[in-house]
Order: C-alpha cells, then structure tokens, then sequence
C-alpha cells in the first residue's frame, strides 16, 4: 500500500449570501487557552460532532414528519380530503418551463452550458467559472439533471467494474468544490479508459453541494460508462432538509420544486459498485442479514425509497406495520448508515452486528462479517466513505487477507483540521490501493480550538437557564463554584463526557479557581437583530430575552418549517405565517419541548408585516 502526500489551500465560498432580515447572535468573544491540548480539543470535536449529528438526526425525522402535516393540510384547503400522491408533488421529474418562478427560483445571471453535446472540455469550462464563484443558471441545472437522469434511469443498482480497470475512489466531498477539483489536479481528470468512483454524499454540510453536483452530473454525462455516482445518505431529501442542502438551493435559486427535481435524481443513483475480484464499493457499510447477498441488493427498487428517513417513518405508521422493516428499506440503510466496529478500539467486536444507535439507522458491524461478505463476492477490499477519519482514510483487517477501507475527501470538514484522500486501484488485480492525500492550508489547531468554542457557545446559549439552574443547586448558595463543579455542571445539562476543566479559562471568567455564575453566564447574551432585506445594515436589536432564547433553542427546527410554508418560494413569510409554523413544530414535538405559544405572538408582533426565512445564523 502506498501512500502519497500533498498540500492544498481550502477555501470557503458563499456564492449568494442571504439578505439577512433577522439574525441571532451572542455576544461572547471566543478565547483560546493555550494549555488546551490537541488530544483534548480532538476529542471534544468528536464528541460535539456527535452530537451535532445526532440533533439532526432527530430533525430530519421531525421534518419527515411535519412535511406529511403541511402536505395533508394543503390537500385538505384544495378539497381533495388526503395527502397528495407524488405524481402531485414532482410528478415523473421532469421540470416543465412554465411556472418560471415556482421552477426556476431567482434567475439573475450566471453561467449557462453551451448548446450541443456535454463534454470534458465543457465540464471544465463549467468548473473554471463555479471555481471563480459564477452561479450556474438553474437552466442549465435542469438539463444536467434531465441528461444524466436519463443515463441512470438504465443503470443497474450494483455497477460492475471489470477486472483490470484503473479505479480511483473518492470518499464523502460535502459541498466542497476546491477539493474535487483537487482530486482531479492529483489523480487527473476521467477519461475512456480509467473508472472514477464517487463514493456518496455529495452535498450538506459545505455551502457549494450544488456546484459539486453539477460538476458529477457533467462528467457522468460525458463519461456514463467510467463516471459511476454511488448513492450517500445524504443523497436523501429529508436529510437535506436537516443538514444544510435544501437551505442552499433556496438561497442560490428560491425553488422548493427545483430542489425536489434533485430529489427525484437522487433515487436514482446506484446503491454500490463491484470491482471484479478486487473490491466491494459501498458509501457505508454491508447487509446486516446474514443470508443477504449480492442478488438481494441487485432486486431493490431503489426508485421508491426517495428518502430513506421518510420511508422508515412510512412504513412505522402503516396500518398493521410490523415491528421490523421492510427487507428492501434494510438493505439500503444498510448500505448508506452503517459503520464499522474496530476490535483494536472496542475489544470483542469481531462478530459484531447490532443496530446503529448513534446514526439512527444502518447497523454496526465486525471485521469477520465483512470477511464472509467478500468472500461471497470473490474481493479482497471492502472501501467505504462515511466516516472522517483525522488522515482522510483509515483501514481494518478483516482477515483471510482481506481488509476494510475507508476514505474521506473533503479536507478540514466541519473545521475538524483533518486531510483528505483518496484510494487508486491500479488495476493489476492486487486489491491493494495507493492512497494519495492532502492536507488543509490552515492552522489546524486553531481551527479545531475555534470550531469547538463555536459549537459550545451555541450549546450554552442554548442551555443557559438550565445551566444557571443546575450551577446555583452546586454553589449552595454562593454566587460562585469551582472549576471542578463548573465542569460537572456543563457535563451533566450539555449531556457531554468532556473534562471541561481543560476549557474553563477559554469559556469562563476564572479567578482562583472560582467561577462567579452571572459573570459566567452573562458572556452569552443572545439576541435577534432585525432589518430590511434590502438593507441588512439597518438593524435594530429586541429587548425581549425570553423571544431571543426561544429562537436561540428552535432555530433549527424553525427554518425549515418557515420553508415549508412559503408557498410561493419568495423567502417571506407573514405574521401569520410565523405563528402558524410555531402551531405546526408543537404538532409534533412533545410536550416538554413545545414551542410557547405567547412567545410565537410576541415574535410576530416584534417583526415587520414580512422577514425572510432563511437567515437564522450566528
């Protein structure tokens, strides 16, 4: 296995920023505490990763949730008594050119694909201006979509790769355009002859998913026998919905049908690749069934599981649903949600399988299960992405000279400082890949430290009564505590397992190992900032707190379900409006964490007649 390294400068680009009409902050100056160890700050980024993870989690099965209430809701307003069919919402997927504002969102310039045939020099042509921050016209968007739909419409589940064939596979991009461009700078660009393999999960997460998924769907349709797209989990539109990627097509075009277009091509991608006698090529992980097999993968009608959130949370309210799922709706979360257990990090897990509680769906699983697995399939290699490991790839073996891989290729994810690679199979049967990596142009600890403090910052914003409560049970009457109980206190109400006393001087006033609470508490004043989406420097700031925490706590939940009540696709939403989406998130949420109602009122009555809904942001 060889191993080659190199270095590249990531940059984020936000192509349109929103017109911000309403924006909370805080105002806590991040500090950083030079005695921090990286170990530590490693650590709690994975901990805080986590848990971020599972808080969307929750919200894509929220919004699966409260996308069937609104769909009920306008079906009942048109008379038709029930939910629509989906023929109702996207019909085949094909976007029509009338309605030009309902498909095409906000046209105003960009770059536009020349007539005739899409080739490689096209592709590149269109990767220059993205690179230099030119919007894609939502035209062209469509036609790449209904080009390269066209060619997966025919391609099976399973793409066999043949024996011999040069492959390089790259791992989870994340909307980040500067590393796929980086790919191809390292590993050149397709061709005839040698196989690309992007592994899923194209989008979320990075601000350029839709620059990233133009430039796949171009190459797909100028190489459709080499180019081969494998479906990630969030290759799904609920998760996008969570995760960042629906919030991205509305700012850059303002079209909720343009968004579920895409949606409609995402079922479509195949689930995994085969190369032959080499390696097994999967976004996440194996069938957790023990009799499953490659013909089992092969019989999924992968065009029905839009989402696989949304089929999971179908098929649990179906009449007389059984306890387990659906046999097809398994083998594709399977494939998209599942992670490897380690015996080297958790010992006796050789034979593992059991659910995956952490991600919600898929399963965990050991090494001597994806022995058995390629073994059925005569491969040596199991590559999966799915997982950001701090090099950009990490391996396992599985015995009988077999192994586990796993690649991730978007550098410094999540402002984790992590590289970034990617796996190249020669092609002289040896299933055994070069790795060639790169490293973020950025001071890696001093990213992670920022992220970290970022992400603690919105938690205790979030968790500031809760934490004030629980501080003053600890101080026994004092205005102070201790570092120690301080820590206690920020373990126990922000439900995570760091030694916080490793941050204390960076998140907390200090003073002989005292912590005085309201000085503590006082750093993270949140408030809402308000102005006129023409003029985002005429704000004014509210004075009412209970308002400010209320959409401090909800914010997530929030923005998407404003979305899903702007009918016209405007970005605006109405007083009314506003308090209807906050009736809508106490539909579904329990009854400890509802929404108060008196607080909805009183955020109307703050705002003007309309506010733009996609501009909640620290």
């Amino acid at each position: 296995m060889r191993v080659t390294a190199a270095r590249v400068s990531i940059s984020s680009f936000h192509a349109l920023p929103p017109p911000a009409a309403v924006a909370l902050f805080h105002n806590c100056a991040l500090r950083r505490a030079p005695e921090i160890s990286e170990h530590a700050d490693r650590a709690l980024w994975q901990e805080l990763y986590h848990h971020d993870y599972q808080k969307k989690s929750r919200l894509a099965r929220f919004l699966t949730a409260a996308t069937e209430l609104v769909e009920e809701r306008k079906a009942k307003r048109a008379g038709k008594g029930g939910a629509p069919s989906k023929d109702d919402i996207d019909g085949d997927g094909k976007i029509t050119m009338d309605e030009h504002f309902l498909v095409h969102g906000k046209e105003h310039g960009g770059y536009e694909l020349p007539p005739g045939r899409i080739t490689l020099e096209v592709a590149k042509e269109m990767a220059s201006q993205l690179s230099d921050g030119e919007r894609l016209r939502s035209s062209s968007l469509i036609r790449l979509l209904d080009e390269s739909q066209a060619i997966l419409l025919t391609s099976p589940n399973i793409t066999l790769i043949p024996a011999g064939t040069k492959v390089t596979v790259v791992g989870d991009l994340h909307g980040s355009l500067a590393d796929l461009l980086k790919v191809f700078e390292l590993a050149g660009w397709p061709n005839e002859d040698d196989a690309f393999v992007f592994n899923g999960d194209f989008v979320d997460r990075g601000d350029r998913g839709v620059e990233v998924l133009a430039l796949l769907l171009a190459l797909k349709i100028s190489f459709p026998t080499t180019v081969h797209l494998n479906r990630g989990n969030h290759e799904d539109t609920n998760v996008g919905r969570a995760y960042g990627f629906f919030e991205e097509v509305m700012t850059k075009y303002g079209s909720s049908r343009l968004y579920a277009r895409i949606g409609h091509l995402f079922c479509h991608l195949p689930l995994c690749a085969v190369l032959e006698n080499e390696a097994f090529i999967v976004h996440a992980g194996i069938p957790s069934e023990a009799t499953a097999t490659i013909y089992h993968i092969g019989a999924v009608a992968r065009a029905n599981i839009t989402s696989t959130v949304a089929a999971k949370w179908a098929a649990s309210r179906a009449v007389g649903a059984p306890t387990s799922r659906p046999r097809s709706l398994g083998l594709v979360e399977d494939l998209l949600w599942s992670d490897p257990v380690d015996p080297r990090e958790e010992p006796g897990a050789e034979e593992m399988c059991e659910r995956n509680m952490i991600r919600g769906a898929g399963s965990r699983f050991g090494p001597m299960l994806v022995q058995r697995w390629l073994q059925k399939l005569n491969c040596f290699a199991l590559v999966r992405s799915h997982e950001c490991p701090v090099k950009g790839w990490s391996t396992m073996p599985c015995g009988g000279n077999t192994h586990l891989f796993t690649v991730f290729s978007h550098a410094n994810y999540q402002g984790g400082g992590n590289d970034a690679a990617i796996l190249v199979f020669p092609g002289d049967g040896l299933a055994d890949p070069e790795i060639i990596t790169w490293q973020p142009h950025v001071d890696v600890r001093g990213s992670l430290g920022t992220t970290n403090r970022k992400r603690l910052v919105d938690l205790i914003c979030r968790h500031k009564a809760a934490l004030r409560a629980q501080l003053h049970l600890l101080a026994n009457g004092l205005d102070w505590v201790s570092v120690k109980d301080w820590s206690s206190a920020m373990r126990k109400v922000l439900l995570l397992e760091a030694d916080f006393t490793h941050f204390a001087k960076a998140l907390a006033p200090v003073h002989e190992d005292k912590i005085v609470i309201d000085a503590f508490l006082q750093r993270y004043m949140v408030q809402v900032r308000l102005g006129a989406l023409e003029d985002v420097e005429s704000t004014v700031l509210t004075a009412d707190e209970d308002v400010c925490m209320m959409l401090m706590d909800k914010k997530d939940l929030l923005v998407p379900v404003f979305r899903l009540l702007d009918h016209n696709g405007d970005g605006l939403l109405s007083k009314e409006e506003i308090f209807s989406g906050c009736a809508l998130l106490n539909d579904r949420l329990p009854e400890h964490e509802k929404v108060s109602l008196s607080l909805a009122r009183s955020l109307s009555l703050s705002l003007s007649s309309h506010f733009s809904a996609c501009v909640f942001s620290l």
